[in-house]
């Protein structure tokens, strides 16, 4: 959804507001949409768990909960705002929450339409389906990669913790709250600024903001060919020029110009990296928190740096 003012945040169900929202969407998507009877929907749960709302523009569109026992649920985007790459937004914002509170299991009862979907974000489905509030069901699970592997564990990382996306959207999305995660460094590895993705309003504020956390934040950006976003214009490009203590922009030397791929990282720590970055192809593998393949990735990145110089083609935009 470019451009458009996303935000997600944490909801508390003991605040008027909040629960108000909650309460509008699920009520909605599960008791108007699905038919599923009110005594079923409201539960004990609900004042103990972590709940999550997505805003649009301060209204809020979709909403999950997170249980203390690492079950996902109540996960809700309102119809008029799905297959816009929000439902996947979520779900990354609630995982990279799970992850930060230790939690080493996640589980959800997914209805079985949606079964792919978390098939996508590395969810595995465990047992036969079963009905709850008469819609079919399966169990759903998903292993978190914990904060103290040894050695040995972190050199032989699986792809626990990454998911696989395809879409332009997905990828937009996804790029956005790696950005939103970071909190002092982005390596930024492109062909030509990949417009469709990285040239929207979202990914510019998320940038500003880094930049003002910090005065040593660094987003360095490397692109094989400019031409393109020059002459179209991109906010990378402006940024380049607003911040220009915090935000570069290098070209490859030619040593490096069979590198098709296009990726970015953040702190060490998360990444999405696409093989080739073809227009028609955007497969990618990425993660919120892989830190030994998310610093194999800015190795990479630093090792084209130091053979990169200043871009000819956007330098002349700043002078």
């Amino acid at each position: 959804m470019p451009g458009d003012n996303i935000k997600i945040l944490t909801a508390d169900w003991n605040r008027e507001s909040d629960r108000a929202a909650l309460k509008k969407i699920r009520r909605r998507v599960f008791i108007e949409e699905q038919q599923v009877p009110e005594e079923l929907e409201w539960d004990e749960h609900d004042a103990t768990a972590r709940h999550f709302l997505v805003l649009l523009d301060n209204e809020a569109i979709a909403c999950a909960r997170l249980k203390n026992d690492g079950r996902i649920g109540r996960m809700a985007v309102l119809p008029e705002h799905r297959n816009n790459g929000i439902g996947t937004q979520l779900l990354h914002y609630v995982l990279q929450t799970a992850s930060d509170q230790k939690l080493k299991q996640l589980y959800l009862h997914a209805q079985v339409s949606a079964a792919d979907f978390y098939k996508k974000q590395g969810f595995t489905e465990q047992g036969d389906v079963f009905f709850e509030a008469g819609i079919a069901h399966k169990k759903m699970l998903k292993q978190l990669n914990g904060n103290t592997q040894t050695p040995e564990a972190a050199s032989a990382e699986t792809a626990q913790g990454e998911f696989h996306i395809d879409t332009v959207e997905e990828n937009r999305q996804t790029v956005i709250a790696l950005l939103n995660q970071a909190q002092l460094s982005v390596d930024i590895f492109t062909q030509d600024m990949a417009a469709d993705i990285y040239n929207n309003k979202d990914v510019e504020q998320a940038i500003i903001q880094l930049a003002k956390k910090h005065s040593k934040t660094r987003v360095r950006i490397l692109v094989q060919n400019a031409e393109k976003a020059v002459h179209n214009g991109h906010c990378l490009l402006r940024l380049a020029q607003n911040l220009s203590s915090s935000v570069f922009i290098h070209k490859p030397s030619a040593e490096y110009r069979d590198e098709k791929s296009g990726f970015l990282v953040v702190d060490r720590r998360g990444f999405l990296h696409r093989v080739s970055e073809n227009p028609r192809n955007h497969q990618a593998i990425a993660s919120f928190s892989a830190p030994h393949r998310a610093a194999r990735l800015t190795d990479l990145f630093g090792e084209i740096w130091e053979h990169s110089a200043p871009d000819s083609q956007t330098r002349r935009l700043y002078v």
